[in-house]
């Protein structure tokens, strides 16, 4: 089955999102490392802090930022 590119009732079939949903933003999660930046933070941490796998937060730094959280932490 096909489904058509346009809805009956004014709703789009498909939504591009510019900014990610609510709780999918990665801003409290960098706001939170910039104050622990004296400990060490490794990306199981930074999953943890967001109760996502460490692949979530692999795919929303991919999205978000461009990087992975490994490379985002070094650099």
């Amino acid at each position: 089955m096909v489904m058509p590119p346009h809805r009956e009732g004014g709703q789009v079939q498909y939504r591009a999102d510019d900014e990610p949903p609510p709780g999918e933003s990665l801003g409290a999660l960098l706001d939170w490392v910039s104050e622990h930046l004296a400990e060490p933070i490794g990306v199981n941490d930074l999953a943890a802090q967001l109760n996502v796998s460490p692949r979530t937060l692999a795919r929303r730094f991919s999205d978000q930022l461009g990087t992975t959280p490994g490379q985002w932490l070094l650099a």
